[in-house]
């Protein structure tokens, strides 16, 4: 019989075990899934941080659009205005010039040049002139836009 009684006292031990390893295991599982819940909802609240920040960024790039398209056209209708006023002859472009006296033959004592005199640009020249001035300005309005940006990311929280 003590046979019999020790292999009761094994059933009863190979039992325990493995209820206790199954209880274990159920404790273990509820412990990972806390874990992933968790680790789910500090992600879904970071990428609604992220979608509200690309949010701010893109309303603050519009408004500096809306902005730099105004001064834009302002500037397109003034650059216009400029060239009409040329073409018709009520506006004259002058350059200040200044001609050194190195290299040049010598004049009369009373002949020379002017320093600081004005001098007309040639009609061949002017396209030049007004691609040079749109050119400026447009490159003023980008670098304006970017520094825009910039301002408003540093700004955003």
């Amino acid at each position: 019989m003590p046979a019999v009684t020790l292999l009761r006292y094994g059933a009863l031990l190979l039992a325990g075990l493995v209820m206790g390893w199954t209880v274990n295991g159920w404790r273990l599982d509820a412990r990972w899934h806390e874990r992933a819940a968790t680790l789910a909802t500090a992600t879904a609240k970071a990428s609604e941080a992220a979608r509200e920040r690309e949010q701010v960024l893109a309303d603050a790039i519009a408004i500096i659009d809306a902005e730099q398209t105004a001064q834009r056209t302002k500037a397109d209708v003034e650059n216009a205005r400029r060239r009409d006023a040329v073409a018709d002859g009520s506006v004259r472009l002058l350059v200040r010039t200044a001609c050194p006296a190195a290299g040049l033959p010598q004049a009369a004592p009373g002949a020379g040049l002017d320093h600081g005199a004005r001098a007309e640009l040639s009609p061949d020249s002017r396209p030049d002139y007004h691609a040079l001035r749109e050119g400026l300005t447009s490159q003023e309005r980008k670098l304006t836009a970017c520094q825009g940006v910039l301002d408003r990311i540093e700004a955003t929280p």
